[in-house]
């Protein structure tokens, strides 16, 4: 049994300190699939340090990152989400620059005796994609590579991921008074749904259900749980609904689906379902610091939090599938698997809340992990004093 301190949790000369994670960190920014022409474009906003990035695919088909500033006199260049541009145009000033970073033109440039355009290139940004998603690091000379931060993930696992055939269905973002933290801890731990989801689940898992590995030599990879279909028993089946009956014999993506799984892993080797469950449900990948990929056989999940401050946070949460509408009785399915996550996410996170306010008061400084289905907490609480470069001792003496 293992304790960890509530000090990273609630502290704000911590958060202070922990700013540092997200100016070295690969951080995910989006699907490579909402970049596919010369133009387009996703911006990315990291509140905590006050930092706005843009992702850019040029006209050589290369893709760019850059601070999100003019540099003739801090301009705010991209202020959508994502679209499609020609060229860059600074709203402030107008002064336009290239799909590559490069300025292109100045209104009134005779206003600038001796300007020399290339002094005034846009400032870039470290950017590479794997499994189809866009990642960014704001070190201009990152420690790992991607590739070396995603290290132990298995190999099929990016082809997996980049399969065209994935396309977004929908998603929700939400603000919440919890640190970051707490919002990924409960969801890539198994013991909490027997309890908390007992109404919208209804079922019990055991440790088998929800099997936890830890990768402790990954710079980025804190864990991956793997969770299985607990066995139906009669007093399951009795007590589902109709529309539970229906959804689980329509498709692959409601809550539980009356199909063999194990052909999800048979479709890329070393991919998912590693042990070739015929119960398996989905594989939760926690990549630090703040990405958690749901990963299943026709519907991958991403969730992402995003600290404002020590006490609030933002949680993303969009959903993709790949399997192909044939029929009502597909539709039905994947909205009932939709709707019941979302359901049982509302569960969660008043939990949340109420568990970061009593930390708050400062009556336990510590929280308890006895349980092999926590490890997840475990393991990425442990990377993040890693990432820190700080000992809990040392945490102890500086933060308490």
């Amino acid at each position: 049994m293992n304790t960890i301190s509530n000090i990273p949790y609630i502290s704000d000369a911590f958060f202070e300190r922990e700013k540092s994670i997200w100016r070295t960190a690969w951080l995910v920014a989006g699907r490579e699939s909402d970049l596919e022409e010369a133009g387009k474009f996703i911006t990315l906003d990291l509140n905590a340090i006050n930092v706005s990035v843009f992702v850019v695919r040029d006209r050589g088909g290369k893709l760019n990152a850059f601070y999100n500033i003019c540099p003739h006199r801090n301009g705010r260049l991209l202020c959508d989400p994502q679209g499609k541009k020609a060229a860059i145009t600074c709203r402030y000033h107008g002064w336009t620059y290239q799909l590559d970073g490069k300025l292109r033109g100045v209104p009134e440039e005779h206003l600038f005796p001796g300007l020399d355009k290339a002094d005034y290139s846009l400032v870039p940004v470290s950017v590479d994609t794997w499994g189809g998603f866009v990642f960014v690091n704001l070190d201009p000379a990152p420690k790992h590579t991607l590739m070396e931060y995603l290290k132990d993930v298995p190999s099929g696992l990016e082809a997996y991921l980049a399969d065209s055939e994935w396309q977004w269905y929908t998603g929700y973002q939400k603000k919440f008074r919890a640190n970051w933290k707490d919002l990924l801890n409960i969801q890539h731990e198994g013991y909490h749904a027997s309890h908390v989801h007992k109404k919208t689940l209804g079922v019990y898992f055991t440790p088998d259900d929800a099997a936890n590995t830890l990768f402790e030599d990954s710079p980025g990879v804190c864990s991956r749980l793997a969770v299985l279909r607990p066995m139906a028993s009669e007093d399951l089946q009795a007590k589902m609904t109709v529309i539970q009956h229906l959804a689980m014999n329509h498709g692959t993506t409601s809550n539980w689906v009356d199909q063999d799984t194990s052909v999800a892993a048979k479709q890329i080797a070393d991919s998912v379902n590693l042990n070739g469950s015929n119960r398996w449900v989905f594989d939760c990948y926690t990549i630090f610091p703040n990405l958690l990929l749901f990963i299943g056989t026709d519907v991958l999940t991403i969730m992402i939090s995003w600290p404002r401050n020590a006490h609030e946070a933002e949680w993303e949460i969009d959903w993709f599938h790949k399997d192909k509408l044939q029929n009502f009785g597909n539709l039905f399915s994947r909205e009932q698997g939709r709707l019941a996550t979302r359901n049982a996410l509302t569960e969660d996170w008043p939990v949340v809340e109420w568990a970061h306010e009593n930390m708050r008061t400062g009556l336990i400084d510590k929280s308890t992990i006895g349980s092999d289905m926590e490890a997840t907490v475990w393991a990425h609480y442990m990377k993040l004093l890693q990432h820190l470069d700080i000992s809990e001792d040392r945490l102890e003496n500086e933060y308490a």
